[in-house]
């Protein structure tokens, strides 16, 4: 009993007894608990906070780090074009290589190609010399040209890749070599250098392999 506090020596006879009312020893027993356990709510609240002011910046560079993306499938790899291409606002960058494209998905193209150059966003895409002999693809860079998309041609061209407005890029998974897979990349840093390496090729003057059909060109 006196180890729980429920006794005290009187104070008249040190050799006497009284009892102590329970919720007065529950007091006595419980406060350094109490205290404890406010000490360590305080230590948690501190560092909860302390940690808080590094979220920010890991998430961000979490970003960063995983700022590329396997896109699966066909559909997949075409929705996400039709979605940057609304959403770009200053520049379309394009390499396609391998020749001609089907007249089914020219008209799909023109559409989005239009809708690009019209709103004032910049378009430019590389193809290569062979499209100089395809009446379809004249057909459409004609009209592109006209409302103020570019076109260049060349005999040889580096992998598939679409980059917008210099901070998004779609490019050819070669790993498996499917043609159905992609990668989003959304890292400036590599956004940027796929940006500079088309801008020599995009921008200088390239002459047609094909003199009897020389397309636009400008």
């Amino acid at each position: 009993m006196a180890a729980l506090g429920l006794l005290r020596t009187s104070t008249d006879d040190l050799d006497t007894f009284v009892a102590v009312p329970p919720d007065v020893a529950a007091g006595r027993l419980s406060r350094p608990i109490e205290q404890s356990l406010l000490r360590g709510r305080e230590q948690l609240v501190a560092v909860r906070e302390a940690l808080s002011t590094t979220a920010a910046v890991y998430q961000q560079q979490s970003r960063n780090d995983t700022s590329v993306r396997l896109l699966r499938g066909s559909e997949v790899i075409r929705d996400t074009l039709r979605s940057s291409n609304v959403t770009c606002r200053g520049e379309v960058q394009a390499v396609q290589p391998g020749g001609p494209r089907p007249p089914h998905t020219l008209e799909e193209t023109l559409v989005q190609s239009l809708a690009i150059v019209t709103r004032g966003v910049r378009h430019r895409t590389i193809y290569q010399h062979t499209v100089r002999t395809h009446t379809h693809m004249l057909d459409y860079m004609r009209e592109v040209h006209t409302a103020g998309g570019r076109f260049r041609t060349t005999e040889a061209l580096f992998d598939r890749m679409t980059i917008y407005d210099r901070t998004v890029a779609l490019i050819a998974d070669q790993r498996d070599e499917r043609t159905d897979h992609a990668l989003l990349i959304g890292h400036p840093g590599i956004t940027g250098f796929l940006a500079g390496v088309f801008d020599p090729h995009g921008t200088r003057r390239i002459r047609s392999t094909s003199p009897r059909t020389p397309g636009p060109h400008r």
